[in-house]
């Protein structure tokens, strides 16, 4: 079946929400043809349509990698990274609510005591 079958077909499927059985229909796609832009870049919708935001980013380093003129691959790239990294965050605890280390001789005291300024002596020489 031609990759333009598929692609059409995959497109269908992700307009009706079926995004696995969008990102199915592209690995039906053969030889060289699986790297062209068009299918990486369908395969990049089904992915982030399915909220499979790892594998959304890693298709957009594909197309970055097999279609390094386009810009396409870049941006999909950037804007993925950054959605994962802020839903890492979102997902790890406040730094308030715990010590910054494992090491079980710092404390939240300790490091209070080591990050307060303290007192400042001004001398005022004269000369």
């Amino acid at each position: 079946m031609k990759p333009s079958v598929h692609l059409s077909r995959a497109f269908g499927y992700r307009e009706l929400g079926t995004y696995d059985q969008s990102f199915l229909e592209l690995e039906e796609i053969m030889g060289d043809e699986r790297l062209s832009y068009e299918v990486l870049e369908a395969k990049y919708l089904a992915c982030k349509g399915a909220k499979k935001w790892e594998h959304a980013e890693a298709h957009a380093n594909l197309i970055k990698v097999h279609n390094p003129y386009r810009v396409d691959g870049w941006i999909m790239l950037a804007i993925d990274g950054r959605s994962v990294n802020m839903r890492l965050i979102a997902k790890t605890k406040r730094a308030g609510n715990r010590i910054r280390t494992d090491d079980p001789r710092i404390t939240n005291a300790l490091l209070y005591q080591l990050s307060y300024p303290g007192i400042q002596k001004v001398s005022i020489s004269k000369r």
